[in-house]
């Protein structure tokens, strides 16, 4: 074998060694901040919104950390599962943002890339569908209207990327769902208003018939 053949292969070698160092780097990242932002996730279900926050932002120092360390890998900074733990990061804000009332980050505010965010909106919008039927049994029906509202809103901005799914990376299929939960979460805030208005409707009833 040729001397600049040699040189050539080992070039490449060490090449995809880096590549291969990268790519195992962000699986084991990418893999943890899923964990992690679940675990925030179930936070905010307790109410522990203080604690979810804190958590939060730290995991938002290791993302940024984390993408200026395999900045030189630009392969790898556009793999699914790099995604995937991004959008699970950004899931876990608009989570916390629905239950509390406030403003959903931006992109930029989070670091997000497009798909990841579009996709962690998405996530986001069905997640709290389990807050919102805590909150009906609480008979917080006011709070619960307002976040259906809000998933209504997120819907109608995400119908509106009209891109391949190689781009978008899987937003459309999972739109079929978040229709589905925004309907199943409606019927439920629609059904606990008739029965508050049918409780009240008994309650005054029956102060009638005691002042006859």
């Amino acid at each position: 074998m040729s001397d600049p053949l040699e040189r050539a292969a080992e070039s490449i070698r060490h090449e995809l060694d880096l590549e291969d160092q990268a790519r195992e780097r962000a699986l084991s990242f990418s893999r943890e901040l899923v964990r992690k932002s679940a675990s925030a996730i179930r936070l905010i279900h307790q109410k522990r919104y203080e604690e979810a926050e804190e958590a939060m932002r730290g995991h938002a120092e290791e993302l940024t950390a984390f993408r200026a360390a395999i900045a030189d890998q630009p392969k790898i900074v556009k793999a699914p599962f790099v995604s995937d733990g991004e959008k699970e990061h950004v899931e876990a804000w608009v989570t916390l943002c629905l239950a509390t009332g406030r403003p959903i980050p931006t992109p930029d505010e989070l670091g997000s890339p497009p798909a990841p965010y579009l996709n962690g909106l998405a996530e986001g919008a069905m997640e709290i569908r389990r807050f919102v039927v805590d909150r009906l049994r609480h008979d917080d029906i006011d709070l619960a209207e307002d976040i259906l509202g809000r998933m209504d809103d997120i819907y109608a901005i995400l119908v509106t990327f009209d891109y391949p799914d190689a781009i978008l990376e899987g937003l459309k299929r999972r739109l079929d769902t978040v229709r589905g939960v925004i309907e199943k979460t409606r019927h439920d805030i629609t059904t606990a208003v008739r029965q508050d208005r049918l409780v009240s409707a008994l309650r005054e009833f029956e102060r009638r018939v005691e002042a006859d």
